[in-house]
């Protein structure tokens, strides 16, 4: 495979290009070959001015096997960071992992750079769940497209990744932090507004506090197919590991995650001969989870559980 930076006499092969990834949609117009053409052309060409403002062409290449054009890799940079501003493929060369290739080459070469690789997406475009296995997530979305970001994934499990957590996650975390506490909230009988300014207020507080109990506590995000499904953090000191955060949103809980967390950081703990420990409400149905996985109740403190486990000896 070689890249090609493109020029004028490419402009048809673009225009085949497009068609050939339209189809299916053309296909569905109930016009005559007549009509379809000229609606097809303009398509292109509104597209093609999309694609040439606002970024350098310098990064805009044609995808070559053998010499011969089949893809085009256009990517430009914007406020310091990279995006992939287009990506296609004849069909006869789809699912062959070229676009794949390409990715992965030009994430690690952003991350080596310390700057960050976005791209948008259709939303009915079935292709953005191989940017999901290849390690990007949603960051924003309008109903018709999704803006998505790579992650180098701090860890790798069978069916979530975690990374760690960035500025533009706080409102991912609010919602959760509301959606943990939905029983509680949903009690008080008080007005929306009223509502959500204590929701603000007590997860304002929530991390104000654990700032400054545990200033070094690592926070990750859970991302399972592309999307901020969770949130997992904890302090790891001399005298023991404490988890602060184990959320997951409604729809993933009780399909293992939590658990694959927590057995993993017992492993680690086991190793450096560590205690573990956490806090859970009284009342909450999450300490029999906890308990099951191998955590204690040693005492309580307030309207809380104090859980703890001892370091394993066993190899």
């Amino acid at each position: 495979m070689n890249l090609r930076r493109y020029n004028e006499s490419d402009r048809s092969f673009f225009y085949e290009l497009f068609v050939a990834t339209h189809q299916r949609i053309f296909a569905q117009m109930p016009l005559a070959p007549a009509q379809l053409e000229p609606l097809m052309k303009q398509q292109f060409e509104s597209q093609w001015q999309r694609l040439m403002n606002g970024f350098s062409e310098e990064d805009y290449c044609v995808i070559e096997i053998d010499g011969e054009a089949v893809g085009q890799w256009f990517t430009g940079e914007r406020d310091g960071q990279v995006e992939i501003v287009y990506a296609a493929l004849m069909p006869a060369w789809q699912g062959q992992g070229l676009v794949a290739q390409l990715t992965r080459d030009l994430a690690k070469k952003t991350l080596a750079e310390g700057r960050r690789l976005r791209a948008f997406v259709e939303c009915s475009n079935p292709a953005r769940y191989i940017w999901y296995h290849l390690g990007f997530e949603v960051i924003e979305e309008n109903g018709a497209h999704e803006r998505i970001e790579y992650f180098d994934p701090e860890r790798k499990y069978d069916d979530f990744r975690i990374r760690k957590v960035q500025l533009d996650d706080g409102p991912f975390l609010f919602e959760l932090f509301c959606q943990m506490r939905a029983d509680i909230f949903g009690a008080m009988e008080i007005s929306p507004d009223q509502l959500e300014s204590l929701q603000k207020q007590q997860f304002s507080l929530w991390n104000s506090g654990n700032a400054r109990s545990y200033p070094q506590a690592k926070s990750f995000l859970v991302i399972r197919n592309g999307r901020r499904v969770g949130a997992w953090s904890y302090s790891d000191g001399e005298d023991g590991i404490y988890i602060l955060n184990a959320g997951l949103v409604p729809e993933v809980r009780g399909v293992g995650i939590s658990a694959k967390l927590h057995r993993a950081l017992f492993r680690y703990a086991d190793g450096e001969g560590k205690v573990v420990s956490s806090h859970v409400g009284i009342g909450n149905p999450a300490k029999e989870i906890l308990e099951h996985l191998g955590l204690r109740v040693v005492g309580e403190a307030g309207a809380y559980h104090e859980l703890m486990r001892l370091p394993s000896t066993e190899n």
